[in-house]
């Protein structure tokens, strides 16, 4: 059976997770991604999260990130 998907919209990017609020949205997702496809819409707050390179770690199908 395929998985249902969910867009996740984030006020902040949650990669690198170096704890706080981007660790909370990592792990809510993590644990979301086991029943769920998931894509993630999320706001950037620097060049250096708009150009993050996300290594494959299976939470996020997609990512679209906005400046």
């Amino acid at each position: 059976m395929e998985k249902s998907k969910i867009l996740i919209l984030t006020p902040r990017f949650p990669y690198p997770v170096v704890g706080g609020d981007r660790l909370r949205i990592y792990r809510i997702c993590k644990e979301l991604s086991k029943y769920y496809t998931l894509d993630l819409l999320s706001l950037c707050d620097s060049i250096e999260d708009l150009n993050f390179i996300v290594k494959n770690d299976h939470v996020f199908d997609k990512i679209f990130r906005i400046y």
